[in-house]
């Protein structure tokens, strides 16, 4: 009366369905005194929406709607309310997705913690004429999210993709506004390298306002250009959209 255990044979899969979730795998192991329960080989999750929390169902993703999962291995503990997805875990709602070795999510806040090389891929509408949709990536070795302020925090190695440019750095945070968590403004710390085209421009921060397509970079700030050589300021700012390039200095008398 400690565990239920369901295998199923070669080519089949056990089924556990409840009101908010449904989860099938090779093996899935039920104990019923603590309700909690662990699947491995093959792991698919169902998060069913719900629309009377009117929350999220797990981290950033929208309660209102359902979530896929894979993963190889799963485990929930009733107490706290945790889910975990680990060895090769990726989870996605339409073509919002988030992928890394291990996903850990508090289903009754909302917090979300991943390890292992994450990375989250964002749909966004395009400014440019003639494409309805593009898609941005950031990632890093290790994941954070609060829901109440709004901020997924990357650390170790991070990396920021765009249609026009690329970074990387040390830190990027990655703050979301509304309900719907949409985009605002990265922020990126550390080691700051953006790399747009034939230019390379090294700093210590960088901020990306997606609303303006600009990345101003400060700390230092140099640009290095294939034909112009390196150009040096106190704030250089990528103009994504055309490639333009706009240094400003305030405490040297010239670039």
């Amino acid at each position: 009366g400690e565990m239920l255990r369901v295998a199923a044979p070669a080519g089949g899969e056990a089924r556990l369905d409840s009101a908010d979730s449904e989860i099938t795998a090779q093996v899935i192991e039920l104990f019923p005194g603590s309700q909690d329960v662990f699947a491995a080989d093959g792991v698919k999750l169902l998060l069913k929406a719900r629309e009377e929390a009117g929350g999220s169902a797990v981290g950033f993703f929208s309660g209102r709607q359902p979530v896929m999962a894979v993963a190889g291995r799963l485990s929930y503990q009733r107490e706290p309310d945790r889910l975990t997805l680990s060895e090769g875990a990726r989870m996605w709602q339409e073509k919002q997705m988030l992928s890394g070795n291990e996903l850990s999510a508090e289903r009754a806040t909302g917090e979300l913690r991943g390890a292992g090389r994450v990375q989250a891929v964002f749909p966004r509408a395009s400014k440019k004429e003639g494409e309805k949709e593009e898609r941005l990536e950031v990632g890093g070795e290790a994941l954070a999210f609060s829901p109440r302020q709004h901020l997924l925090t990357y650390r170790g190695r991070c990396w920021l993709k765009t249609r026009n440019a690329s970074l990387t750095s040390d830190r990027i945070d990655v703050l979301l506004s509304g309900e719907d968590n949409e985009l605002t403004t990265i922020k990126a710390v550390g080691h700051v390298v953006i790399a747009s085209g034939f230019r390379e421009g090294r700093g210590e921060n960088a901020i990306y306002d997606l609303n303006q397509e600009t990345i101003d970079l400060t700390g230092n700030p140099s640009l290095a250009d294939k034909e112009k050589g390196v150009i040096e300021g106190d704030k250089l700012t990528f103009y994504l959209g055309d490639g333009r390039v706009h240094v400003e200095n305030s405490g040297r008398e010239r670039s």
